[in-house]
Order: structure tokens, then C-alpha cells, then sequence
């Protein structure tokens, strides 16, 4: 019996970018990851020139691979020396860099998890009320709303390290609310460098202590983060007695037993005493002044 000849991949695709555009574009568009956008468009050079020339069309149509995008979009701005504009249209080269980004924050993830998250202590608290039937601690690693806390306040953390301190640092910082400041702070003590090894941090203060321990992995901040931490506490103290009309509250006193380090205010089960501490008892007066918009989301 004669063997029909069989279509080979590479055939696959040069029969592929044989079809008209218009049906090239629906091909993208119904692909399941940017990862097969990005695959496919490498394999053949017309291929290429379909995603490069409707990259909004395709992109905007494929799930979301990147968490917190309006963040990472804003990041990528400042990384572009842009205004920022969350309806700006993208480049394949724009795309590209939105996907390293989120890279180097994943990777900071998996860093905080390990020398951080493992770590934290809750001894005031129901943990199975946060964490789930029958948990007695935090769980290793990040939850989901913990996870867009962390990855939200990294991408204006390691925006605002790009940014001229002078002049465009308090334009930023205004445009916070009170739970991102307090937020943002904490970040701002991150044991690890911020972005792709462009900041220098000082060596461990403790080289010789034992690995994992808080000695071990506090090696300090580089001195642009360090003014910066001083900058947002300030801001934090100048915008608490504004709408408080006392001194603002320094929560990291309770991360001994109720965190890690300094690591407090990031976590699910201490949400309920960081709104206490942002909105004292005027909830219903300062609402949009005080809150971000939800970790849920």
C-alpha cells in the first residue's frame, strides 16, 4: 500500500504563512499563551511580520501572562523614560520587555519566599481564618493577594529607583494612598537587589552567620533606597497627620511575632490591623483616600 507523504513542521508552517493575513491574525489570536504567540512568530519570517505589525490586535487577545499589568505597564514607561499612559500601543519590543520584567519579579518572588516567607510567624491569630482548614502558620509561600501586593509595590519600588530623586520622587509619592505607602516602605527593606542587578547592595553585615538566618540575608540597601525609605516615611508621617491629626503608627514593632524581619504589613492575616492603622475610625469619610484598589482583583 502506497504511504501518503507525511507534513512535516516545517511544511506545517510554510503553508501557514500562505494564508491571507486576515486569517493569520485569527491564527494568533486563538493561540492559548503569549509563549505560542512568540513561537510561532519566530519560525517563519512572514509569520514574523504578522505579529510585529498587529501586535495590540494579538496581544490584547491571548490570556494575560503578566500579573499586575497596569503596574508592569507603568513600570515599563518609566523603563522607556516615557509619560505614563496605560492606553499606550505596544511594540513586539515593548512585549518582549513586559515578559523579561516579569521575570525578574517572579524571580524575586521565588528570593522572598525562601529567605522571607517560610519564615513568618502569626502567633496572635486564627491562621485557618486566612490560610485554610487546619493551617497553624503562614504558608511557605506567597498567597494569591499577597502575591499582587508584592508584585504591585515592586514594580513602583523598582519605577521609582529610576526615577531623578529631586523632581519626580514626591510627584510619585503624592499620587499614593496611605495602605500603598506603608506598603511601599516595607518593600523598600527588601533583603535582596532591586531589578536586574542594576542596584548595589553592601555585603551581608553578618558574613559569617549562619546560612538563612536574618543575619545572613540582611545585607543592607544601596543609598539611593535608602533615601528613598526615608522619603516615604515621610510622606507616610505628613499624609497620617493630615488625616489623623497625630503621629503615624510604625507597625513593624509587631512583625517579631506577627512576621518575619521586618515583614509585616504585607501579609493576608495582618490586613485587618493595617486598615485599623489607615483609617483610624474615619472609614466612610476617607474611603478612595486611604484604600487601593482590591488585592482580590
Amino acid at each position: 500500500m502506497e504511504q501518503q507523504p507525511r507534513l512535516s513542521i516545517a511544511n506545517g508552517r510554510s503553508a501557514l504563512s500562505s494564508l491571507p493575513s486576515e486569517l493569520l491574525i485569527k491564527v494568533y489570536c486563538f493561540l492559548p499563551s503569549i509563549k505560542d504567540v512568540l513561537a510561532l512568530a519566530a519560525s517563519k519570517y512572514a509569520l514574523r511580520q504578522i505579529w510585529m505589525t498587529n501586535v495590540n490586535a494579538i496581544y490584547n487577545s491571548v490570556p494575560r501572562p503578566v500579573e499586575c499589568e497596569r503596574e508592569a505597564r507603568r513600570f515599563l514607561a518609566d523603563q522607556n523614560g516615557q509619560a505614563v499612559s496605560e492606553d499606550d500601543i505596544f511594540t513586539a519590543e515593548d512585549v518582549a520587555c513586559l515578559l523579561r520584567n516579569a521575570r525578574v519579579v517572579e524571580e524575586a518572588i521565588v528570593q522572598f519566599e525562601q529567605e522571607i516567607v517560610c519564615k513568618v510567624r502569626a502567633t496572635s491569630f486564627d491562621l485557618q481564618e486566612y490560610y485554610g482548614p487546619g493551617a497553624s502558620r503562614h504558608p511557605p509561600t506567597l498567597t494569591r493577594t499577597e502575591r499582587r501586593r508584592f508584585i504591585r509595590s515592586y514594580y513602583q519600588l523598582w519605577g521609582m529607583m529610576k526615577l531623578n530623586t529631586n523632581t519626580e520622587w514626591p510627584l510619585r509619592l503624592n499620587a499614593l494612598t496611605l495602605k500603598q505607602l506603608y506598603i511601599l516602605y516595607e518593600m523598600s527593606m527588601l533583603t535582596q537587589s532591586i531589578g536586574r542587578g542594576e542596584e548595589i547592595v553592601p555585603a551581608p553585615r553578618s558574613p559569617n552567620a549562619p546560612a538563612g538566618s536574618g543575619q545572613a540575608i540582611n545585607s543592607g540597601k544601596s543609598k539611593k533606597r535608602d533615601m528613598l525609605g526615608k522619603m516615604v516615611w515621610e510622606r507616610i508621617e505628613l499624609l497620617y497627620r493630615q488625616i489623623h491629626g497625630e503621629e503615624a503608627e510604625w507597625p513593624w514593632v509587631y512583625a517579631k511575632h506577627e512576621g518575619y524581619l521586618w515583614f509585616v504589613v504585607l501579609w493576608d492575616h495582618w490586613q485587618q490591623s493595617l486598615k485599623e492603622i489607615v483609617y483610624g475610625g474615619n472609614a466612610r469619610l476617607l474611603g478612595e483616600r486611604c484604600d487601593d484598589s482590591s488585592d482580590e482583583v
